[in-house]
């Protein structure tokens, strides 16, 4: 008894910790018991070892919802642990500056407590309370019984939070008595008590685990909570029906407002089926004694489940959002309706997996460097000339067996942006990784390559009781249930990392822009111009190449750069953007319309700067041309793109650029616009052309003080709108008739940050004029004769300038 007394001390404390929580404390273990019993029946073969072990993972399953559990320093040691990091860096916070005043302590606290309490459980056996040696306290006091049972009851403890394909290895296992029990010979079977014990937590929940009378003076502070107590509150003990092998979840009425925590007794009673079902496989399986039930009663509809907890006003009629015909929905916004009939971009999203492994293997292995790859291979398929394998390789972090067929095959979930990386991953979360897939549908774009697609992956770090590998195979798209099995001798990896194998057919590679030998590299390297990994191209039994070489991007010459991501080879000013912040060069771009793109690869269309996201094409950017690294992407066609950069970066870069334009002598009218929109308001910017030359600042100036009007017109005078394009046209311009380059604005600069829109040529003249007339100026929108042709005159419309005589008079602003 001194155990359970110590451990209910120890969770009596989860109450102060995790208001929220429904009740963890000793009523909750002590009921476990009976709940245990309608789960396997009287008769249940069970030797007094086993009850002790299982009564020790009753106790010790949740007792880590607490700091208290942390004996080695409480708040101080949680915070030093990965998970605690993680879910601060999932909540936005700073872990190590997170205090207890903070209005997000408590949703970190919870998390990091839901990831660390079944871990913390293994070790709460062997916990000791004390500062000196030789005067603790341990939970379970018996040193014989904890010696020879204190593992066994962490292991059982811990995995009431494992999935249940994790308890596998418990079959193996097998307890012997300890001499301190001799005579007796009775052996602990650790899988059945692991499946009791989990089966039995998912089953309790009646209203002595949320007191109605403790929520009235303790209210929940959040919803969810709310309506988890609200449930629990009105359901009565779960009871046994042996003839139907079936257990009974019985309540009082729900009422209207009530609906949603109806719905969570729904789904808790479906989960506790699913559980009873997974454990009644695994004993038939490992050939132990079945349970007395292997199922929940009414859980198959709602309709059902309210017979035996009523709904009073209102019909519990599932009205939840489902997919009846999932492949149609994965093949088309997966595929073709999302991507359009453009295969390659299927090749780019698993490049993008693979990009994403291998950037989680370099945190969570702490990698520095550029270690890691990527393969391309091309590989003909036996006996079938019209068709070849596809390989995609990386030597990334790998999957366990959970996330290939539960988060891989769920389609819109993504591991990187869920709360289970953690439990996956410790500490990748809070090592500031960031995952290029968002959205968790990229892997189901294959299917547009073909119907046949294989997973093969190998974990980074082995997790116990499972293969080393696994091969997920396909054999018609998503139309039929993939195969999990152990790869073939001639499939495993070599590495830890992940091969995505898919048969295509000739004509899909047809449809793809690339060269007609079906040479992938061009597109690879199109595909991936920028990314930080060594990425190789490997075709038959040909040695592989180098087609990206990591961070090469940034020392190709013009002519390498353009080649790469326009498919032609330019020698062309891609003048670097530094960030101001750190240095690092965010893109090489220069403006667009610099250079026109005449043939090369059919997939080129033209010299539009080109976005990249972690080193991937992430879609175009208008007003450029190069490259330019951007921020992570909402738009899932990947059409358009922003740059990562401030206002600062591209003024800077602006300027770098102006400098190359006169070294090159190429400052010409268009580049001056392009310049004046991107901040600079140099004096060696043309700012327009008038009487046929061009005009600087300084000779702006000087023409504004001997006038006092000044016309502007944006572009050149187009006289097909007044005259027939047959006749010859003698034309002579207004003498101050300014005729300006108009130069639009990209719509992705109003979302840099600090951008500065004052920056056009027109803003510069604006400034001079205001200048040179001490700012006796008026400015007007209206028609305006800006010539003669053929002794007509020539009307458009303009801004027009008016020196005044008095300043007070009213200025229209442009």
């Amino acid at each position: 008894m001194a155990f359970r007394d110590r451990v209910a001390l120890l969770i009596a404390h989860i109450k102060t910790e995790l208001p929220d929580l429904t009740l963890h404390d000793i009523t909750h273990v002590d009921a476990l018991w009976r709940v245990a019993s309608e789960v396997i029946g009287d008769d249940y073969p069970i030797n007094p070892a086993e009850a002790f072990v299982l009564g020790g993972a009753f106790l010790l399953h949740d007792a880590a919802h607490c700091r208290a559990a942390f004996f080695k320093g409480g708040l101080e040691e949680i915070r030093q642990t990965p998970q605690w990091q993680d879910a601060a860096a999932l909540a936005g916070c700073d872990g190590q500056t997170l205090s207890e005043t903070d209005p997000q302590f408590q949703r970190v606290l919870f998390d990091a407590l839901r990831v660390l309490h079944p871990l913390k459980a293994e070790d709460l056996p062997f916990a000791a309370w004390g500062d000196q040696p030789g005067d603790t306290l341990q939970l379970l006091p018996h040193d014989e019984l904890r010696d020879a049972y204190g593992h066994v009851i962490g292991q059982v403890a811990r995995s009431h939070w494992q999935s249940p394909h994790e308890l596998e290895p418990f079959a193996a296992q097998s307890i012997t008595a300890p001499v301190c029990l001799s005579p007796c010979s009775w052996e602990v079977n650790p899988l059945k008590l692991a499946l009791i014990l989990r089966t039995a937590d998912a089953l309790h929940m009646d209203a002595k685990r949320a007191p109605r009378f403790l929520m009235q003076i303790s209210p929940p502070q959040s919803r969810v909570s709310a309506e988890h107590w609200t449930f629990q509150s009105k359901l009565n003990m779960v009871k046994r029906d042996e003839a139907r092998q079936e257990v009974k979840i019985t309540g009082s009425p729900f009422k209207a407002e009530e609906q949603q925590a109806w719905w969570l007794a729904y789904d808790a009673a479906r989960l506790a089926d699913r559980e009873l079902d997974a454990a009644w496989l695994l004993l038939r399986e490992k050939g132990l004694p079945p349970f007395a039930v292997r199922e929940v009663a009414g859980v198959r509809s709602p309709h059902a489940f309210a017979n035996l907890v009523p709904a009073q006003g209102w019909l519990p009629v599932d009205t939840e959002v489902r997919i009846s015909q999932v492949h149609r929905l994965v093949e088309s916004f997966g595929g073709a309706k999302l991507y359009g009939d453009e295969p390659h971009w299927a090749l780019r999203e698993l490049l993008q997996n693979a990009l994403d492994a291998v950037h989680a293997w370099r945190k969570v292995a702490g990698v520095e460097g550029l270690e890691g790859e990527i393969e391309v291979a091309l590989e003909p398929a036996p006996a079938d000339e019209d068709q070849c394998w596809l390989h995609v390789t990386d030597t990334g972090i790998g999957m366990s067996r959970y996330v290939l067929t539960q988060v891989l095959l769920d389609f819109g979930r993504s591991l990187w942006r869920s709360p289970e990386l953690s439990a996956e991953w410790q500490g990748l979360a809070a090592s500031k990784f960031e995952a290029i897939g968002q959205f968790g549908i990229g892997f189901f774009s294959v299917f547009m390559l073909g119907q046949q697609v294989k997973v093969t992956t190998r974990r980074c770090e082995q997790i116990d009781g499972e293969s080393n590998q696994y091969v997920l195979e396909f054999s018609d798209g998503v139309r039929a249930r993939p195969v999990l099995r152990s790869p073939h001798p001639e499939e495993k990896l070599l590495k830890h990392g992940t091969r995505v194998s898919v048969l295509v057919s000739k004509d899909k590679f047809e449809r793809m822009p690339c060269c007609a030998s079906i040479d992938l590299s061009s597109l690879l390297a199109w595909l991936a111009p920028a990314i930080d990994i060594d990425m190789y191209y490997r075709e038959a039994s040909h040695s592989r190449r180098v087609v990206v070489k990591a961070g090469d991007w940034t020392g190709l010459s013009s002519e390498q750069l353009s080649s790469r991501i326009y498919g032609q080879a330019f020698d062309f000013p891609f003048v670097k953007i530094l960030k101001s912040s750190s240095a690092v060069v965010a893109g090489r771009v220069a403006r667009e319309g610099g250079f026109y793109i005449s043939g090369g690869l059919n997939f080129l269309e033209s010299a539009v700067c080109v976005g990249v996201v972690q080193g991937l094409r992430a879609g175009l950017v208008s007003g450029l041309s190069g490259i330019v690294f951007c921020r992570d992407q909402s738009d899932l066609t990947r059409k358009n793109a922003i740059p990562d950069v401030d206002w600062q970066d591209i003024r800077c870069w602006a300027e770098a650029y102006k400098n190359e334009l006169l070294r090159r002598h190429e400052l010409d009218i268009k580049n001056s616009a392009m310049l004046a929109a991107f901040g600079r308001k140099d004096d060696c910017l043309i700012l327009g052309s008038m009487n046929g030359g061009d005009v600087k600042n300084a000779e702006l100036a000087e023409i504004m003080r001997s006038n006092k009007e000044l016309v502007v017109h944006y572009g050149s005078i187009d006289l097909n709108i007044d005259f027939s394009t047959s006749q010859q046209r003698s034309f002579r311009p207004e003498p101050l008739l300014l005729c300006l380059e108009r130069y639009p604005l990209p719509s992705w600069i109003a979302m840099i940050e600090n951008a500065d829109f004052d920056g056009s040529l027109k803003n510069i003249i604006w400034s001079i004029v205001s200048e040179v007339w001490g700012g006796d100026v008026e400015w007007r929108k209206g028609d305006a004769m800006v010539g003669v042709c053929d002794g007509q005159q020539v009307w458009r419309e303009c801004w027009i300038a008016r020196r005044t005589e008095f300043q007070a008079q009213q200025v229209v602003s442009p």
